[in-house]
């Protein structure tokens, strides 16, 4: 299913993002904002939307924050692996690999276990993990074709203990995202260029769009946002 563009609001003004999504807050006029999750860049920008409401007008709840990625939570459910479960999955696939010589020549792979936690979860962003991304790049890189292999090992590795990767899990639950308990409203703001992943989840959430582009126009971004 192709991805429903948020409703899109355009900020032209000069003020800050922290400032502009205050304003964007406080224009509902209500005292209480934690009906509302707000997808920004950061959890910093988060924090500095909070100093900005309540140095105003002091709202008695402010909203909820995500970030792109946080808004699916990555190995924090239940017959998920957490992401130490992962990297202890990959650690015992990597050390049992005997036939990956493009990927680690003579040396034991074991080492590279938190970055291949960290590769899942950056594909799974892309709404990817290593086979499909390897049908794109192995034409380019032979490592793609070792890497199948030791991701079929992870899989069942983990299978074999009761519990699932956290990075394909993610992708899933974005097909189905539903917004946490509590949450009427979702305010994406000042994320220039929304990962897939978050797209697919955002896409039938009815979510609003605030284009914080001081001096530019409309006709500068696509219909979610992401500068052209």
């Amino acid at each position: 299913m192709p991805a429903k563009s948020p409703a899109a609001i355009l900020n032209t003004g000069k003020n800050p993002l922290p400032q502009a999504v205050a304003a964007h807050l406080r224009a509902k006029s209500v005292d209480a904002l934690d009906h509302v999750l707000v997808v920004l860049p950061t959890i910093e920008a988060g924090r500095r939307v909070v100093e900005a409401l309540l140095k105003d007008d002091g709202v008695i709840f402010p909203p909820r924050f995500a970030t792109p990625l946080t808004l699916i939570p990555f190995g924090d459910a239940e017959g998920v692996a957490t992401p130490t479960q992962a990297g202890m999955a990959w650690h015992a696939t990597l050390a049992a690999a005997k036939d990956c010589p493009l990927t680690f020549g003579d040396h034991s792979g074991t080492k590279f276990a938190s970055s291949f936690v960290a590769l899942t979860r950056d594909l799974a962003a892309g709404v990817l993990n290593i086979p499909a991304a390897s049908r794109i790049l192995a034409p380019k890189d032979p490592r793609w074709l070792e890497w199948c292999g030791l991701w079929e090992s992870y899989i069942a590795r983990l299978a074999s203990v009761g519990l699932r990767c956290p990075a394909e899990v993610q992708i899933e639950a974005a097909e189905d995202f539903h917004p946490p308990a509590g949450i009427t409203e979702i305010l994406v703001a000042g994320v220039a260029d929304l990962p897939p992943l978050a797209l697919r989840a955002l896409r039938n959430c009815h979510a609003e769009l605030l284009i914080h582009a001081p001096g530019l126009e409309r006709g500068a971004f696509d219909e979610f946002g992401r500068a052209k």
